[in-house]
């Protein structure tokens, strides 16, 4: 708070400006407390739901990743070679993403990375463009963890695909297979087939 002293302006003048200057300040204060609690739940959602914010600024080929509470992660430099040389991504959905960040489009897509343990793990990334107040063309991103989804979905056709008394894969999936085999097989090959 900057005061000054005129010779003009009388104590009580002084005095009403300090109390408007202090009622301003709580009245900030509030409002931050206010701020801070609704971070507070979005970071509460964002945990929960596995979700991670970022944003690549397209002039400056450079991507910030932001954690939970709002603050800088990590910020990636030239990210268009850190892609290719240095990214955990699935060498085949590395051109795809990258088409995205060269575009600067509007996406949501698909990759698979490898994780700490080597497994292949599924996140779908979802871009929106925005042009930030100095002109700059940036992408505003969501990248979510589906991995467990994709097991889930992986275990349920495994399951539409046997028999849950026996083990055995059932007559649809039985079929398929035979026709798959079939439709490969040259015309003048022999072949054996047993069908029970």
């Amino acid at each position: 708070i900057k005061i000054f002293f005129f010779k003009q302006k009388t104590a009580y003048e002084i005095g009403v400006r300090l109390v408007g200057s202090e009622m301003c300040i709580r009245d900030s204060m509030e409002t931050l407390q206010v701020n801070r609690k609704k971070i507070e739940k979005l970071s509460t959602v964002l945990n929960n739901s596995r979700i991670k914010i970022f944003e690549y600024l397209v002039d400056e080929d450079t991507l910030v990743v932001y954690n939970n509470k709002f603050h800088i992660e990590k910020t990636i430099a030239g990210y268009m070679d850190y892609i290719d040389n240095k990214s955990k991504i699935h060498p085949e959905d590395r051109e795809k993403i990258k088409q995205i960040y060269k575009e600067a489009k509007e996406a949501t897509v698909e990759i698979r990375e490898f994780g700490e343990d080597g497994d292949i793990k599924h996140s779908v990334l979802e871009f929106t463009k925005i042009v930030n107040e100095d002109g700059k063309l940036t992408l505003i991103g969501s990248t979510r963890d589906i991995t467990e989804q994709r097991k889930q979905e992986k275990k349920l056709k495994e399951r539409a695909r046997k028999d849950s008394l026996t083990g055995l894969y059932n007559q649809v999936y039985g079929k398929k297979c035979i026709n798959k085999y079939l439709n490969r097989k040259k015309p003048f090959d022999s072949c054996g087939m047993i069908v029970l």
